[in-house]
């Protein structure tokens, strides 16, 4: 699976290759840890036949397998480009006119984190505020917006809409980002190259609302969505009304927005204008809380997947999301299960050493 994985011929996306590879590892070294038992044991007493000739054999063969890897290791690299996208990509700083997110389609090799298929050997992935963290490479969420992205992307290949922005800024989407190799030219080469579908291409270029970055990198194609609003922002009070959904964006988008709240993870704070709602473009959870000036804002559910803040009055804002008590118990529960499981271990060893 790791295999076609990295050669992009399976029709959805997967984790990394190393999270491939680890149940494989696990086994090869159980199985290393089998083979030295038995040689301490089973083969000093059988007679001198196969089993014994095998052994040499199999250290050959161990040998043999690694030298690929002793190669990709001699320059320390292990087979990585040696310079990333990180000098090469537009991206604003979130700071200027708020956070936003990154849409990137390409090969699943190719795409931060866990990748879900998008068309052909396309997969797509998203970040938050630029370039991929240490948070984005693990596998996400199979709900919240993941479907509604693929629902108007989808939409946009089919010819149903010529407004993608609009629908992917209701989301927080200002970036979208067509990668075609692992890293920036002339750190990678063409040849390692795998060329996006005409199809991606040419549907992206007819959008109205997508504007092409140029002088960007030649291993990558950027958009900028002329339509976007921030994933934290400060809008009008009736800023949808009538959207019942994303999708209604296309037809009439929304306007009179601004970012606000700056920090990054589940604690943010700024200053929120007298009259204004806060849209968060994040999945409806009634355990995102906002203070104004130390008052708890109602919410409700905005655009039919978001969550609309309403404060009375302006102020320093406080957001903050609070995690569920079932969530934390679980946790302990986790906890102490492991730590009676390792108790029972040492118990055990204890026990047979005495």
């Amino acid at each position: 699976m790791a295999w076609a994985a990295a050669r992009g011929v399976l029709p959805f996306g997967l984790p990394d290759d190393t999270l491939l590879l680890a149940p494989a590892a696990a086994g090869l070294a159980l199985a290393a840890g089998a083979a030295v038992a038995a040689m301490e044991h089973d083969l000093r007493g059988a007679r001198f036949g196969w089993r014994q000739a095998l052994l040499p054999l199999s250290v050959v063969g161990l040998v043999v397998a690694a030298v690929p890897t002793l190669a990709l290791g001699e320059t320390g690299r292990w087979g990585l480009p040696r310079g990333d996208f990180e000098t090469v990509v537009p991206f604003a700083d979130p700071q200027d006119d708020g956070s936003y997110r990154v849409l990137w389609i390409a090969a699943p090799e190719f795409v931060p984190g866990d990748g879900r298929h998008l068309v052909g050997n396309m997969a797509w992935g998203a970040t938050l505020d630029g370039l991929p963290t240490l948070g984005d490479l693990g596998p996400g969420p199979d709900d919240g917006a993941a479907p509604l992205v693929e629902e108007m992307v989808m939409g946009a290949l089919e010819g149903d809409t010529m407004r993608l922005g609009r629908q992917l800024g209701g989301l927080g989407i200002r970036y979208i980002v067509l990668l075609e190799r692992l890293g920036p030219a002339p750190f990678s080469a063409p040849d390692d190259a795998v060329p996006l579908p005409d199809l991606v291409t040419d549907t992206l270029a007819a959008q109205l609302d997508l504007r092409r970055l140029e002088g960007v990198n030649s291993a990558m194609i950027v958009y900028a969505n002329t339509e976007w609003t921030s994933v934290r922002a400060a809008a009008p009070p009736d800023f949808d009304a009538g959207r019942e959904s994303v999708a209604d964006l296309a037809r009439d988008p929304i306007s009179g927005t601004a970012g606000v709240m700056a920090g990054r993870g589940d604690s943010l704070e700024g200053l929120v204008p007298d009259g204004a709602v806060v849209y968060l473009a994040q999945t409806h959870d009634t355990d995102w809380r906002l203070d104004v000036e130390g008052e708890r804002t109602a919410q409700r559910r905005a655009l039919g997947w978001g969550t609309a803040f309403l404060p009375d009055s302006g102020g320093e804002g406080d957001l903050r999301y609070a995690t569920p008590l079932d969530h934390r118990f679980a946790l302990l529960v986790q906890l102490a299960a492991l730590a009676t499981l390792l108790g029972v271990a040492l118990r055990r060893t204890v026990g047979m050493a005495r």
